[in-house]
């Protein structure tokens, strides 16, 4: 009522009244639907319930309209999301596993391809290995979880970089008081960079 009676508007505020209006007024939807010929979502699994009904009501088909953005029938190869749900941690602010789980398979259902992403180009072989065999286990434990859409499934990264057999990749810093850990790691780090018989692809 305060933002009302001042003319102010914040964050959600604009989320709710763009999502409103594209929901109850089928000129102003039409309108955008055809203003944008393509849509694209990077980091779609922080996105919230409000942004994520902005995002399919401007995807639906010319001449369709329905005021369910979970029924929307999409434009052909208009809407294209990239998303990791392992990442999702907005939860704070509204960001929902459970609709990013629901986007991807009203998608998949309307003829949309989903891609994995597995190949990882960053990581040594070694530390790949340690990370997929223990976050199987660890994700086997969430079965009921990942069921209901409450957590997402694991799926294995790819190795693509060759072993390097000259100096370890994985080391394990055990300490007894949290915090402690940190000035161990900084040094450790610094004695790895100024050690010649480490490589190290980025020094910086």
């Amino acid at each position: 009522n305060y933002r009302r009676i001042n003319s102010k508007l914040n964050f959600d505020d604009l989320l709710f009244c763009a999502s409103n209006l594209l929901k109850k007024n089928k000129p102003v939807r039409e309108y955008y639907k055809s203003k944008f010929k393509f849509i694209f979502v990077d980091e779609a699994q922080d996105t919230d319930p409000l942004q994520t009904e902005v995002i399919f009501y401007l995807s639906e088909k010319e001449n369709n309209y329905t005021d369910e953005w979970s029924k929307v029938r999409l434009t052909k190869n208009k809407l294209f999301i990239v998303g990791d749900p392992k990442q999702s941690i907005y939860r704070f602010r509204r960001a929902d596993i459970q609709i990013y789980n629901q986007s991807r398979e009203i998608i998949k259902s309307q003829g949309g391809i989903i891609l994995n992403l597995t190949v990882n180009y960053r990581s040594v072989p070694e530390i790949l290995e340690y990370v997929n065999s223990n976050y199987e286990y660890t994700f086997s434990l969430l079965k009921e979880d990942i069921k209901k859409g409450w957590h997402p499934e694991y799926i294995p990264l790819d190795v693509i970089r060759k072993k390097n057999k000259a100096c370890p990749s994985l080391f394990m810093i055990e300490s007894e008081k949290i915090g402690n850990e940190i000035p161990q790691v900084s040094s450790f780090i610094a004695n790895i960079v100024n050690n010649e018989k480490f490589k190290i692809e980025d020094a910086d």
